[in-house]
């Protein structure tokens, strides 16, 4: 309950309150049964504390596209911990052709061997957020189970949701400059 609160008094406020003049929605997917002005999506059979948390993100895209799929040009995935720049993704939303496939966000290429990342496969990291076109969403959640059941081969979310999206939709993250300045990743690394 604690940290669905605070991404309601966070990023969902901010999103919300700028949603005024735009057609955003935001939903939280959370075990909690704490109110917060925010829709909350319990899906059964999916916890909240389980690592790795594959089953949850691959079932959230599910839902999303089962539910909104044909709602919106773009779906943004945010881990509770993350803050976007509402005005500034839209600004290169706007410019970009939603039904093009397209899987959005900071790229990641692996750190170590047992990452498994393939040749030429760049995925987006999952903790500044990731955003899918509709088409991509459209293509990719049939898909999902089956990678959920038979293609995982690390404990990595972030990974084996772009393995997926590569392997189901020929698609991989986007390598462009902006995207380093939109989704970034905050490494406390110690030396």
């Amino acid at each position: 309950p604690t940290r669905v609160r605070a991404a309601v008094q966070t990023w969902a406020s901010s999103i919300r309150t700028w949603n005024r003049n735009s057609n955003v929605d935001v939903e939280i997917f959370a075990q909690s049964n704490t109110t917060v002005g925010v829709p909350i999506v319990k899906m059964p059979g999916v916890s909240d504390n389980v690592y790795p948390p594959q089953k949850k993100s691959f079932s959230m895209m599910r839902y999303v596209s089962d539910h909104h799929g044909s709602d919106y040009e773009w779906f943004l995935r945010l881990d509770d911990d993350a803050y976007v720049h509402i005005e500034h993704l839209e600004s290169l939303l706007r410019r970009i052709d939603s039904s093009q496939p397209l899987y959005i966000g900071s790229p990641g290429f692996g750190r170590d061997d047992d990452d498994f990342v393939e040749d030429n496969m760049v995925y987006c990291m999952g903790g500044p957020g990731i955003v899918l076109s509709k088409t991509t969403l459209a293509s990719l959640s049939p898909k999902l189970g089956e990678c959920l059941r038979n293609n995982l081969m690390t404990e990595h979310e972030d990974i084996e949701l772009g393995r997926c999206v590569l392997h189901h939709t020929g698609v991989g993250c986007t390598k462009s400059y902006e995207m380093g300045t939109l989704f970034k990743n905050n490494y406390n690394v110690e030396e």
